[in-house]
């Protein structure tokens, strides 16, 4: 192998990482870089309100103490829910959902 060879080799190998679908830091705890971050930057922000006619502690009640009996009333794609443990939500809590997902559409050729 030549000099010139091994770096084209070596630029190969760099520009194969490169394009790789899953970043160098995937599954590290630590932040995404900087230059990762930059390209979020000019996203737009959308921002949704929903008044409710209900007190805070009856809204709490109903999305958060009896959330695994109401949650398929606002995400229409969850199927069926099923908690594991004492059934209800708090920090920890966990679930197995069946969800419906839409089928990729197809591009026209």
């Amino acid at each position: 192998m030549t000099p010139g060879s091994r770096a084209r080799a070596h630029r190969g190998a760099r520009n194969r990482q490169t394009r790789s679908s899953v970043p160098s830091w995937h599954g590290r705890r630590t932040a995404a870089p900087a230059s990762f971050m930059r390209c979020f930057a000019d996203m737009a922000v959308v921002e949704v309100r929903i008044d409710v006619a209900r007190s805070p502690e009856e809204v709490f009640e109903f999305v958060a103490d009896r959330y695994f009996e109401n949650v398929r009333r606002w995400d229409r794609d969850l199927v069926e829910v099923t908690p594991l443990g004492d059934g209800v939500m708090g920090l920890g809590a966990r679930a197995v959902e069946v969800r419906r997902e839409p089928l990729p559409r197809r591009g026209k050729r």
